[in-house]
Order: C-alpha cells, then structure tokens, then sequence
C-alpha cells in the first residue's frame, strides 16, 4: 500500500516554505537526493537502508508538491485567463455603447438627417405643385423649375453624405 504525504509533510521533507515555485522545488529535490542517496552509504548497509527509505520519502514529497504546484498553476492561469476575458468584454461593451460619436461624425449625421427630412417632407408639395398647380398656371412653370432643381439638388447631396 503507498503511503501518501500530505502537502505540509512534504513542504517539510524537503525543507521548503509553502508556495514555492516549481524551480525551487525541482532545486530542492535534487539537493536532497545527492544528500540521501543510498550509493553514497554502500560501505554501511544500515545506514544504506536508512537513506534508501529517505529517498523514498523525498521522491513522495517531490511528486505531491510537483502535482500541487502543477495544480496551483493551472488554476492561476485558469483564474489570469478568465480575469482578461472580463476585462476585454467589459471593456468592448464600454465602447460599443458609452463611446460618443465622433465631432465629425455627428455634423453630418445632423446634416444627413435634416436634408432627408426636407426631401421627405417637401416630395409631395413638390408633386403637388409641378402636376398641378404649374399646369393651372403656366406663369409659375420658372418658378417650379427652380423648386425642382433645389430639391434635385438636395436629395443629390444627402445621398453623397
């Protein structure tokens, strides 16, 4: 049966403060096998014994704080990545509806809009006098040219914008 180390054991066996990061660990473990391995105490096969289950208590630690560092770090990203993604729709949906219209921009939407309402609204008189009113009074047909040149010349210059 394998026996676990909890992450404060293990922070211990390898005489690490809590929170490390994945290099120091990796220092760490590589400080204590040159210090624990089990060849360096050939000449003493008590002492040989003991290192060897030291080892063994060093390569448990090393994989729980790896798998726990790993674990932090995953999460950190997980965290990073969803921290960027609400500030970049927080920031795009700022823009979309609270950016004003440009200076330029709203002169001639103000421009745009008030020729077309002067179309919209002068078409029908314009019929109303080219159709009939000139043909009843053939003295205003100048007069009506000039009206129909004006608005011709209105609805060109709201089209171009």
């Amino acid at each position: 049966m394998a026996v676990k180390l909890s992450i404060h054991d293990s922070y211990t066996v390898l005489d690490l403060a809590p929170g490390c990061s994945i290099d120091e660990l990796k220092l760490a473990y590589k400080d204590m096998v040159q210090v624990w391995h089990p060849d360096r105490f050939t000449h003493n096969p008590r002492l040989g014994q003991k290192a060897e289950d030291k080892l063994k208590q060093i390569n448990l630690a090393y994989e729980t704080l790896e798998a726990a560092i790993a674990q932090r770090q995953a999460m950190e990203l997980a965290r990073n990545v969803a921290k960027d993604v609400e500030q970049r729709v927080a920031r795009k949906t700022a823009q979309t509806r609270f950016d004003p219209i440009p200076a330029n921009q709203t002169a001639k939407l103000r421009l745009g809009f008030a020729l077309w309402t002067l179309v919209l609204v002068a078409s029908p008189w314009l019929v109303f006098l080219f159709f009939y009113w000139v043909t009843q009074n053939p003295v205003l047909v100048g007069g009506a040219a000039m009206i129909a040149g004006v608005y011709f010349l209105l609805r060109f210059l709201s089209e171009r914008g």
